[in-house]
């Protein structure tokens, strides 16, 4: 079956679930071919099949004709993939410009104080009230900063909040190591709008960090404890990194915790931390305080390569 033999229901719903695969692709990887871009969608889709039973029962009162499962098998079929193909290589050659673009490295990341509750969210490419919707590439277009500069969180943190970096850094709890670190920062770096922001009190960034003790034992998540959701005993505990620095330009990213992990269990929430920000993209980066009140030149020298363009 070619797609000119689809009904109209059937070719309006291919196409809305190939044009929003693309516009999300194209928001979280560089794409090299649309061939690659067409590949990512024939896996996802195989996946919605295997796993997703509201496409095998669900029928649309407004459109009683349209089977969603014989849409996407037809898509993942022959004649289907050569149309998906068609499609990937049409919106790769009119937004290039968008597809070629380095990946924003986070998309959302929550900061702030948790005792307080004083958080502020920063976005890059997402909208909606809850933050969670992409932009399309039309929009994301029209976005002339870099993601994760300066500019890019002012920006943010004005619209929303009514304020900048500088102010909600200053007005966070830190330890006194922790207050020399930004400081130094905003001495040399805040003067300078397009130089990557230094964010502090990383609490998300799509979701949560949190590791969980089960007699006595630290475990990364929940998964490697082999127990029932929610089973008595096991302890979750929220965290999070005390700094991010995300350069766009260079494509590099790094999470910094001002902290010494001497004992057995600190070093084991070390390694925790350490494997969360290699699962999001980032560098991990551990700060002894000493070090900073010694020599805050010479820990910024470590960081030097985060810090501009």
């Amino acid at each position: 079956m070619t797609y000119n033999e689809l009904i109209s229901y059937e070719k309006s719903y291919l196409n809305g679930k190939v044009s929003v695969f693309i516009d999300n692709y194209i928001r979280t990887h560089k794409v090299w071919t649309p061939q690659q871009l067409t590949d990512d969608f024939i896996v996802q889709i195989k996946n919605e099949l295997g796993n997703d039973k509201f496409i095998h029962t669900y029928v649309d009162p407004k459109r009683p004709n349209l089977n969603f499962a014989k849409c996407l098998k037809w898509a993942i079929g022959t004649e289907g993939e050569k149309w998906v193909l068609s499609k990937s290589e049409k919106k790769y050659e009119k937004d290039a410009d968008i597809a070629k673009r380095d990946r924003p490295i986070a998309e959302r990341i929550r900061f702030g104080d948790k005792r307080s509750k004083q958080y502020f969210d920063v976005n890059f490419g997402l909208k909606g009230s809850s933050g969670h919707d992409r932009m399309t590439t039309e929009e994301l277009r029209k976005v002339n900063h870099k993601p994760w500069t300066i500019v890019h969180i002012d920006s943010e943190l004005n619209n929303k909040y009514g304020t900048k970096l500088d102010e909600v850094i200053s007005s966070l709890p830190m330890s006194a190591a922790e207050t020399i670190f930004y400081k130094h920062w905003l001495e040399n770096f805040y003067n300078n709008s397009a130089n990557p922001g230094l964010i502090p009190q990383i609490n998300t960034f799509r979701s949560g960090f949190y590791y969980y003790i089960y007699k006595g034992d630290i475990y990364n998540n929940y998964q490697d404890l082999d127990l029932p959701i929610h089973s008595d005993g096991v302890e979750s505990i929220a965290y999070h990194f005390d700094f991010a620095i995300i350069n766009f330009s260079k494509q590099l990213a790094v999470l910094i915790d001002v902290e010494d992990f001497e004992t057995k269990e600190e070093l084991a929430i070390r390694e925790i931390r350490k494997r969360a920000a290699k699962e999001e993209g980032f560098d991990y980066l551990d700060i002894s305080p000493s070090e900073i009140t010694k020599d805050i030149q010479g820990v910024f020298d470590k960081i030097d390569n985060y810090l501009k363009d």
